[in-house]
């Protein structure tokens, strides 16, 4: 009977064995399966990524701009270029497989595919089953884990084994490591796990400079008449400060034919590119410009030569040009092909926000003059006033003037004009209508000017006419307390307009 139970006790203990046996093998082929499907889904992955990078090397050598770049699942973005076309990326981390990546060859001018054996290894060249390397725009490599070892292909027939020690399928590394856009968004910078670098500019900093290229080109006809006709015909009709970010940073000039130019003197203003005019030791000005604004301007060359700033109907073009993934600027002259502005060391000079003409250093608004000092130290001296026109006189009840306080009354303006062969006007404003006259008011530093307000109309019978006399007051408030500056300074431009001429004066109140 003991005989009996051991034996059975013995069968109960193989069967249960067997049964724990089947278990852990049906374990181990679960776990190989879920294996399995990680690596084909990791490789399927890595595949697309491979993809987008290609994508994104073909959109960089064809200068297509990145249009939006948005969030996509947890660790992916979307990207949408301007041609219509998008890629999805992830920025995954560094693993141990392989890390396929792009490395640019300067002496090919192209970007090629590489690879890393390894987070510490050296990017080599991947080639294809003639040993050539492959353009990272044509064909795509296909990765494989087979007999325990990583291998890639780029024709799916011919496998080329990786030297990279055993293939792990719970691991891996990601092709990009890092995609950030820049402050300004001009451009989005890919930073690749095989430590590659590349940007590539966006179309909002492609419109931005450009419109910035083209205020500067309409800004060099003004300046060469600056140079070459300064004569009594050369006037200012109005001038408007410039305000960034609640400073005054320059003024806006408006001359008597409508033409306009900036001067870019006010605080905290620099530009990265400043262009400019310079005497040679001919006699002769020539356009200038310096990328670095504590640094000296240098002659502004096409085709070797120094561009001149007469005659007045050829002036030189700035433009950008995007050169895998950044802007330069170029300059043209007399229609000519575009080439890259160069700085000092021979380099292409890139482009940014922060550029512009600033043929003038300062700025002094006087009673009838803008008094304007070229880069050089010249001063010119442009008039408000003309012969024979109406005049303009400024008279004021005060001298000084406190923060935050409106003035209604203090400040007058006295306008005589004697005209000839026209009908008489009976009051102001058939004065202001018949002879298309205006009269505004500028605040210079803070604060504003509002509407002015007739005080008197007369006239007198002259030999020559008849004389308008007319008295308007010239409303205005002070900058806040929080601006105020007791040290400076308040001052109230006033400008009398008529057709195309203008008139200008200026009120200066001292801060309490």
């Amino acid at each position: 009977m003991k005989r009996h139970i051991l034996s059975i006790l013995s069968a109960t203990i193989c069967i249960l064995s067997a049964v724990s046996c089947t278990n852990e093998l049906e374990a181990r082929i679960e776990e190989l399966r879920e294996d399995v499907s990680e690596v084909e889904s990791r490789l399927a992955k890595y595949s697309s990524e491979l993809s987008s990078l290609s994508s994104l090397v073909k959109a960089l050598e064809q200068n297509d701009h990145i249009k939006s770049i948005s969030s996509w699942m947890d660790d992916g973005y979307r990207i949408a270029f301007t041609s219509g076309a998008s890629i999805f990326l992830y920025q995954g981390k560094q693993g141990v497989s392989p890390i396929v990546g792009v490395q640019y060859n300067e002496t090919l001018g192209n970007y090629y595919w590489t690879i890393q054996m390894g987070p510490n290894g050296t990017p080599t060249w991947m080639t294809n089953s003639y040993g050539v390397r492959v353009r990272a725009t044509g064909v795509v490599p296909r990765l494989k884990i087979e007999g325990g070892v990583w291998w890639y292909t780029f024709d799916g027939s011919n496998w080329t084994k990786c030297n990279w020690g055993d293939a792990q399928g719970h691991s891996g590394s990601s092709v990009f490591s890092n995609v950030e856009t820049d402050p300004d968004g001009y451009y989005v910078k890919f930073t690749l796990a095989s430590g590659t670098v590349f940007q590539i500019p966006t179309q909002k900093g492609f419109d931005e400079l450009s419109s910035m290229c083209d205020k500067i080109n309409r800004q060099f006809d003004t300046y060469t008449k600056m140079v070459n006709d300064l004569d009594s015909s050369v006037f200012v009709r109005n001038v408007a400060e410039i305000q960034e970010d609640g400073k005054t940073v320059g003024y806006s000039v408006t001359l008597g034919d409508g033409s306009s130019f900036e001067i870019r003197n006010g605080k905290d203003c620099s530009f990265s590119t400043q262009i400019s005019a310079r005497r040679d030791s001919d006699g002769k000005y020539y356009w200038v410009y310096r990328n670095d604004s504590s640094g000296p301007y240098q002659w502004m060359l096409y085709k070797g030569e120094k561009i001149p700033v007469s005659p007045e109907d050829v002036t030189p073009q700035i433009g950008i040009v995007d050169s895998l993934g950044v802007m330069y600027f170029t300059v043209s002259y007399m229609g000519g092909e575009p080439e890259f502005m160069l700085d000092a060391d021979g380099n292409p000079v890139q482009a940014n926000g922060r550029a512009g003409i600033s043929y003038f250093k300062s700025a002094e608004i006087h009673d009838s003059y803008l008094k304007l000092e070229t880069s050089d130290g010249e001063i010119i001296r442009l008039p408000t006033t003309r012969a024979l026109y109406p005049s303009l006189n400024l008279t004021s009840t005060i001298t000084a003037v406190s923060a935050g306080t409106e003035y209604t009354d203090v400040l007058q303006a006295r306008i005589v004009d004697t005209l000839q062969m026209m009908p008489y006007m009976i009051d102001y404003n058939a004065y202001m209508a018949g002879t298309g006259s205006k009269i505004t008011a500028v605040a210079l530093d803070g604060g504003y000017a509002m509407d002015v307000v007739p005080v008197s109309f007369s006239t007198n019978k002259v030999v020559v006419g008849t004389e308008y006399i007319i008295v308007v007051n010239i409303p205005f408030k002070t900058s806040e307390a929080a601006g105020w500056d007791s040290s400076r300074k308040t001052r109230i431009a006033v400008f009398l307009t008529w057709g195309t001429n203008t008139q200008m004066r200026v009120a200066t109140f001292d801060n309490l």
